[in-house]
């Protein structure tokens, strides 16, 4: 993220894997001025809202994602979602 932010990119970060946010990466990416929603076991609900508030800004409109959770995507983006669909 620090690379793509130095050549202009505007990242913002929810954590993909609810167990294994690192608080430590959370808050040195924050300090570092990048938009942080995450944190080390936050719950499924919790998961959601973090999603929601990192995509989900008036006046932002993301141009890629990148997901280690790439199967949610559809749930995101309105479809059905779950693994497999």
């Amino acid at each position: 993220m620090e690379t793509l932010g130095a050549l202009g990119a505007q990242c913002r970060w929810a954590a993909c894997n609810i167990y294994s946010t690192l608080n430590e990466v959370a808050a040195a990416l924050a300090e570092s001025g990048f938009p942080v929603f995450a944190w080390k076991g936050e719950s499924e609900d919790d998961f959601w809202w973090c999603i929601d508030r990192c995509v989900n800004v008036e006046g932002w409109q993301p141009n890629m994602v990148s997901w280690e959770n790439a199967w949610k995507i559809p749930t995101w983006r309105g479809g059905k979602g779950g693994k497999g669909s």
